[in-house]
């Protein structure tokens, strides 16, 4: 069961710690305001978290789908997973490629 005053769960819901994220995302910090958040980022996972909803609330604003990994990382790393993939030798994965693709 979760525990709502848990550190992490105080820190994620802290309004100022989600502007500062905000802030950072649209490039609105000044240069050692944004380095200090960036210290930051490497040793709080809630900076982390607040981060990565300010990306993607900034995304759906802005009317732009989340990002993607480009094709090219996926078949690399199709590559890297099913070596044989590119000679095709993987009959039983023919069908699970994506859509996409």
């Amino acid at each position: 069961m979760s525990n709502p005053d848990a550190f992490g769960d105080r820190l994620a819901l802290d309004p100022g710690l989600t502007a500062l994220a905000l802030l950072y995302t649209n490039g609105e910090l000044e240069a050692d305001e944004a380095g200090a958040f960036e210290t930051r980022l490497g040793v709080d996972q809630a900076a982390r978290e607040a981060l990565c909803q300010a990306v993607q609330l900034t995304l759906s604003l802005g009317g732009l789908a989340p990002p993607t990994p480009h094709f090219s990382y996926r078949e690399r790393v199709r590559e890297q997973l099913l070596p044989n993939s590119a000679a095709g030798d993987t009959p039983a994965l023919a069908g699970l490629e994506s859509k996409d693709d």
